[in-house]
């Protein structure tokens, strides 16, 4: 495996946390023949339950329409725990937890158009995000030592940021 290969090396390695739009896009495929395998059932409970301001359960139900997907675009769950333990597992692999910052920047923690233009690919502002985990955590990690005249506030990079009118 390369992170065990990377962490006997001493060469560090960051590895972010997988991120989908959870709450905005319905599941593509559903299974029709049980309610509680119906990705498009529990997709459907998690909007009642988000409308009626029950954030907590409206975000388990949309993971778990998310989970229940049977056309596989949006990584499963499984995945980020791998990823997790990988970065618990060996010296020098680090994690940047982008999916915890892209719930800080979506209403009630749960990701949606916020942040995710589609399924699974960031927006605009999701990218500035990602960057800015990625950066954060080679600070942190004395990989990076900034220049405090030369670096820039994420409020700055947005602003910053090259758009044209493809992105917007």
């Amino acid at each position: 495996m390369s992170a065990r290969l990377f962490s006997k090396k001493n060469i560090p390695v960051f590895i972010g946390n997988l991120v989908s739009n959870e709450k905005d896009l319905k599941p593509f495929v559903s299974d029709t023949s049980k309610a509680d395998q119906s990705a498009s059932i529990q997709y459907d409970r998690a909007c009642e339950a988000y409308i009626k301001g029950d954030y907590a359960q409206a975000k388990q139900l949309f993971i778990q329409a998310k989970e229940l997907d049977l056309l596989r675009f949006r990584a499963p769950e499984a995945i980020n725990d791998v990823i997790y333990n990988l970065t618990s597992k060996y010296q020098g692999v680090h994690l940047v937890d982008i999916k915890k910052a892209f719930e800080q920047f979506s209403p009630h923690g749960i990701i949606g158009n916020e942040t995710i233009i589609d399924h699974l690919h960031p927006n605009f502002l999701g990218y500035a995000i990602m960057s800015d985990c990625f950066y954060q955590e080679l600070k942190r990690q004395n990989i990076i030592i900034p220049d405090g005249i030369k670096e820039i506030s994420f409020n700055r990079l947005l602003d910053r940021m090259p758009v044209n009118k493809l992105i917007l």
